[in-house]
């Protein structure tokens, strides 16, 4: 098995392959000449672009070939490791190759419903958006205050049609339909945060706790050399996720029994609030990953009561 470090940019790929770079452009005929270069059981690891790769990995799909989507964060610590101080799309394309050799990565599937996906993000870019014009409007004077008023409210109105939307996939689709009924069931968990879920984090319900933990970035990492300790804080993961999961935790530590108990627990214990939200969202995880998978046939109940 030969891994192939595909370094995607909007006009061009940097490829990595046997000890030698090529250059091709991102495109049909640059899939091509590509796929020309490769042999039956190479797996192609690209790095997640922000959508500039989805092409090229649907091609590479289509032609039978394992592609890999390499978290980006994941990708640079990993070239820091090898001592790579320079960054260029060649050097890029050759740690992708090493990156995938070493975690021996596997194809990471045909992303679902790349529709459901988009709607979900734009409407946490719209959320966004609205939140910095609500600070904007704190200090706006005149004309400067009509101007944000109507742009919150266009953002309003953009912000229910994505609901809509969203909703609207959902119920047209089988598989999500079951999955959000399945989140939804657990308490603190409403349309939104299983929207997020469903389209951020494809995998949950295949995960062990700890690597749904690490892939959300509410994973605690210890922080510790010689005698010496530091508190155990979180990074890196999905932002978006994450932040969700934080929301409904909010809401869970009154609602929901289960995490109300957790959270009492670890308040009495002298646990910070934001520590203990964060154990919470990691636990609210957990809870979703179990229940997903039970959905699936498989054993093991989590209570979320």
């Amino acid at each position: 098995m030969r891994y192939v470090g595909v370094d995607v940019s909007k006009s061009s790929l940097d490829v990595f392959l046997d000890g030698r770079r090529f250059a091709f452009s991102n495109s049909a005929l640059g899939f091509a000449a590509l796929l020309r270069r490769l042999l039956s059981g190479d797996v192609a690891v690209l790095e997640s672009t922000g959508g500039y790769e989805r092409a090229c990995a649907a091609a590479l799909r289509e032609a039978g070939f394992a592609v890999a989507i390499a978290n980006p964060l994941e990708v640079s610590h990993f070239r820091r490791g090898l001592g790579k101080r320079a960054k260029t799309d060649l050097i890029d394309a050759e740690v992708l190759t090493r990156f995938g050799q070493t975690r021996q990565l596997q194809d990471s599937g045909a992303e679902q419903c790349p529709e459901f996906r988009d709607a979900v993000s734009r409407r946490a870019q719209l959320v966004s958006m609205l939140a910095q014009e609500k600070q904007h409007l704190e200090h706006a004077r005149g004309i400067a205050r009509e101007s944000v008023q109507r742009h919150m409210v266009q953002l309003d109105s953009e912000i229910t049609a994505m609901n809509k939307l969203i909703e609207q996939i959902v119920a047209s689709d089988t598989e999500l339909r079951a999955k959000s009924e399945v989140l939804r069931g657990i308490k603190c968990i409403g349309p939104t945060v299983a929207a997020v879920l469903l389209a951020e984090m494809p995998e949950l319900g295949t995960l062990s706790r700890k690597q749904a933990a690490a892939l959300a970035g509410v994973a605690p990492f210890a922080r510790e050399s010689g005698q010496w300790q530091g508190k155990r804080s979180i990074f890196g993961g999905r932002e978006l996720v994450r932040r969700m999961l934080y929301m409904a935790a909010m809401t869970g530590r009154t609602w929901n029994s289960t995490l109300a108990e957790f959270y009492a627990k670890l308040r009495a214990a002298g646990k910070p609030v934001k520590v203990a939200l964060i154990a919470c969202a990691r636990k609210l995880l957990v809870i979703a990953n179990a229940k997903l998978r039970d959905a699936r046939g498989q054993p093991r109940a989590i209570s979320a009561q």
